[in-house]
Parts: structure tokens; C-alpha cells; sequence
């Protein structure tokens, strides 16, 4: 990764040009060491009360997910099999942090449902922090901003207005993560709480891919996804 951000840095000028090739490589990494179940993608994501989002850079959907996407990773995504989803960002600003608070709460508009007898490892979905809420986090290559700016930031946006990020990693830095236990299946509180906690890091990648692997549930659903989607359509 940071070889895609020397690379980045070289070959272009323009932000929108960076952007893309980092959010390439981002998406590169986690199809490598992800497990094949999952797909890793970009686009919109809709719930099936037609709710939508606006262009996501990263989106992990899980192997229920119609085979609908271009080659690159480009398509609509179903939320109900929508695992997490990421921002990347070049370089991580108080602004950029503060756009992608906002851009959280489009994405926790979206509902998820669930059916009699659908499972989360052996609990009802319902009950469940990370199905209800579904992953939101940032991923940033460089930042003029320390940690404990980042934190103080995503505590005060937390306590004023609720749930909204749930993790931003540096990869020059470290990380800060909503993490009451920093598992998938952790209760949901309600109201839900912030418990922010960051710690630098040499090992940024790895923290990363530690922290998804163990926020994304494994569910067990008793129907399709698409026939609770069957009005919208990939297309619509």
C-alpha cells in the first residue's frame, strides 16, 4: 500500500486521479486476503426500502450477493448481504473527516431486515451491533492530523449526534476504533454508546484486516436476497 501511494504520488496531480488508484489498491488488498466468500466492490448500495447511498469507494458484500458486478468491482449492491463498506482517502484532513462523518449518517439510513429463523453464529441479527449497523470505516494513507485529534474529533461527533463512524486507520499513523469489545457479535446498546479507543501502529494492514475479519458476522439467512428486492432491481 504504501508502494500504490509512492506511485500515486508520481504519476498524478490531480486528487481525483490518486483517489482512484489508492481506493484500486485498497480493494486489491482485502480480495487478497479476505476470504474468497466475499466480494469486494464499489458503487451504490440500496436496502429494500428502496434507501440509498450515494458512490461508496469500498464495499464488502457477502457470498449471497447476485454475480452482478463489472469486472472492476462497479455495481449496485443489495445491504442485506453488504458486510462493510470503506472510504479511502489520500490524505485524511480535518474536512475530509468531517465530510465522511457526514456521508456515515447517509449510510446508517439504510435498514436492514431480516426473517424468522435468520441467524448471526447462533443469535437473532437484530441483537447484533455490527448487523444492525454493518462496518463503516475509513481507511486513509497519510494524515496532518495525530491520532488523538482524529479521537477527540470522532468522540465529540459520537456524543452530539449518535452513531457514526465505527474506525479510521493511518497507514503513517495508527488507528481509532469504536470498539466495546471489538467483535462482530457484540450486543447492540441501546442507545448505542461510543467506547473510542486508538493506539499508533507499524502494523497498520494487518491491525486493519484483524479488526474486519472480526466485525463482520457470519449470517445464515432462510431466503434469497433478491426477493426482497424484486421492485428495485439491479437497474431500477
Amino acid at each position: 500500500m504504501r508502494g500504490a501511494l509512492e506511485e500515486a504520488r508520481a504519476a498524478f496531480n490531480q486528487a481525483g486521479n490518486k483517489g482512484w488508484v489508492l481506493e484500486t489498491e485498497c480493494r486489491k488488498v482485502l480480495k487478497q486476503f479476505l476470504p474468497p466468500r466475499f466480494q469486494i466492490g464499489h458503487g451504490e448500495i440500496t436496502d429494500s426500502f428502496d434507501n440509498s447511498t450515494g458512490q461508496v469507494d469500498v464495499i464488502i458484500a457477502d457470498q449471497h450477493h447476485p454475480q452482478w458486478l463489472t469486472a472492476d468491482g462497479l455495481g449496485r449492491f443489495l445491504f442485506d448481504s453488504v458486510k462493510a463498506v470503506d472510504e479511502v482517502k489520500a490524505i485524511l484532513g480535518a474536512g475530509e473527516l468531517q465530510d465522511s462523518i457526514e456521508r456515515s449518517r447517509q449510510f446508517r439510513q439504510l435498514v436492514p431486515i431480516s426473517a424468522e429463523g435468520d441467524v448471526a453464529i447462533g443469535v437473532l441479527p437484530e441483537n447484533v451491533r455490527f448487523w444492525c449497523w454493518r462496518p463503516n470505516f475509513i481507511c486513509a494513507f497519510e494524515s496532518p492530523m495525530t491520532l488523538g485529534a482524529i479521537h477527540q474529533r470522532l468522540e465529540a461527533e459520537a456524543n452530539a449526534h449518535g452513531q457514526i463512524l465505527d474506525a479510521v486507520f493511518v497507514l503513517d499513523k495508527g488507528w481509532v476504533i469504536d470498539a466495546p469489545t471489538d467483535d462482530g457479535l457484540t450486543e447492540l446498546e441501546q442507545p448505542p454508546v461510543a467506547h473510542w479507543v486508538g493506539h499508533p501502529s507499524g502494523t497498520l494492514v494487518f491491525d486493519w484486516l484483524t479488526w474486519l475479519s472480526s466485525v463482520m458476522p457470519e449470517t445464515i439467512g432462510r431466503r434469497p436476497i433478491l426477493s426482497s428486492y424484486w421492485k428495485i432491481g439491479p437497474h431500477a
